[in-house]
């Protein structure tokens, strides 16, 4: 989002929680009450197998260890869960989920909408179409960015081994949730605080387990969400064009 004197405001959390459809068009109208039809909106999207993926994998790290089919939902099952258990619970309206919709949305309010896939982030070249800059900055950038390390999610096995513990430590009534964990735990003491920051077990998982077990990428199990055509949402992205 460009706005408040060519101010930047990035965040995924702009369109809704965890990107969820429910909450398109609500921040939708958000975001144009505190920035206004004048803002620039940038919209970055991605193969939806691949941002599903993300979403999805992105609970497990948190320690919220919720089956696909009860995370991905459709509209009736969504709107069955009451607010208070919406707060606590991970879902996602995956009926909802259209990248159509989305842009359409901000291009009803906003005068400037441009849109990113985001295997073309890397090449900068979105940021001419906002900001007046020169070729040498954009060029460094480029060069800058090619060296970044993007974070690896969980592998296929890690996943497992997220539903093994959880269903073993609920017998114990724990859970790999963060707010069961020493992440939590106050502290002034800066050994505490280095424990903290660096004892999660998304790290001990990327730091150990992933250095241990050979990476296999995790796949959603589609078969369980029959509602969706994933193969129909990859190629509608891939014919997208800007």
């Amino acid at each position: 989002m460009i706005g408040i004197d060519y101010g930047v405001i990035s965040n995924e959390s702009l369109c809704g929680p965890r990107s969820d459809p429910a909450y398109f068009q609500f921040f939708r109208d958000l975001n144009y009450k505190l920035f206004g039809e004048k803002a620039h909106v940038l919209i970055v999207i991605r193969k939806p197998s691949d941002f599903l993926r993300s979403i999805y994998l992105q609970s497990i790290h948190k320690g919220e260890i919720i089956k696909v089919e009860d995370f991905f939902l459709k509209n009736k099952d969504y709107k069955n869960i009451d607010q208070e258990k919406l707060r606590k619970k991970s879902t996602w309206l995956l009926e909802d989920f259209s990248y159509d919709h989305l842009i359409n949305l901000y291009k009803q309010k906003f005068k400037n909408v441009t849109i990113c896939k985001f295997e073309e982030v890397f090449d900068l070249n979105f940021l001419n179409k906002i900001l007046e800059l020169e070729d040498t900055y954009i060029s460094d950038l480029k060069q800058k960015n090619s060296k970044t390390v993007l974070n690896k999610s969980f592998s296929s096995s890690a996943v497992k081994l997220s539903f093994f513990l959880e269903k073993n430590l609920n017998k114990f009534g724990m859970s790999l949730l963060k707010k069961d964990s020493i992440s939590n735990y106050t502290s002034h003491n800066k050994f505490i605080k280095l424990i903290k920051n660096n004892i999660t077990y998304k790290k001990i998982i990327s730091n150990i387990y992933d250095k241990i077990i050979p990476y296999k990428q995790y796949d959603i199990d589609y078969s369980k969400l029959n509602f969706f055509d994933i193969d129909k949402a990859d190629k509608d992205y891939k014919n997208l064009s800007f």
